[in-house]
């Protein structure tokens, strides 16, 4: 009988070791998954302080362009104290020059997508005018299709001009134009 017990007790201690290993490995298991946890939470915290400090810098540029849109507007069109006509712009050349290039440099690649659409298009239509800047003769091109308008002023009312513009045309496509010498070996 001694031998039994002393082979139960053996076996309990066997099987409580047991335990007490799995024990320990649950144990540190939820001791890594607990940090693990605390890192994900510092990490989504970061993230979102990163986040708020986004938003409200984003927040203060919609202001100051709101603010600066309410400028513009106010010096373009400020009401008449006599009336409620609308005052005439008091804009210098040198501001209207600045506005010409800022919207240059903001609507470039825009603008440069009209150009690739007009020369795509199979039917497009050119004509050029006289544009006096300071007394001096500059020449006006347009570039069209039924939905799309390009200008632009050059020095020169010379061929090069239409070809630089239309390079890129198709030799099928139709230019509707006036008689004028520059258009002659278009399409």
């Amino acid at each position: 009988m001694m031998g039994y017990r002393l082979k139960s007790r053996d076996e309990e201690k066997r099987k409580l070791r047991g335990h007490v290993i799995r024990l320990e490995a649950a144990n540190e298991a939820h001791k890594a998954a607990r940090k693990s946890l605390e890192d994900k939470n510092k990490d989504l915290k970061r993230r979102n302080e990163e986040l708020e400090k986004t938003v409200k810098r984003l927040e203060e540029e919609k202001e100051k362009l709101r603010r600066q849109r309410d400028r513009y507007r106010d010096m373009i069109f400020k009401p008449n104290k006599k009336s409620t006509e609308v005052e005439q712009p008091k804009v210098s050349q040198g501001g209207l020059v600045n506005m010409v290039h800022r919207a240059r440099d903001w609507l470039g690649p825009y603008y440069d997508k009209i150009l690739e659409e007009i020369r795509s298009c199979p039917v497009k239509y050119a004509d050029e005018t006289v544009h006096r800047i300071d007394g001096i003769n500059q020449w006006l091109w347009g570039f069209f299709t039924r939905e799309r308008a390009y200008y632009v002023i050059e020095e020169s009312r010379g061929k090069g001009v239409a070809e630089k513009y239309l390079r890129g045309s198709h030799e099928d496509d139709v230019l509707v134009r006036d008689d004028y010498g520059a258009y002659t070996k278009l399409p």
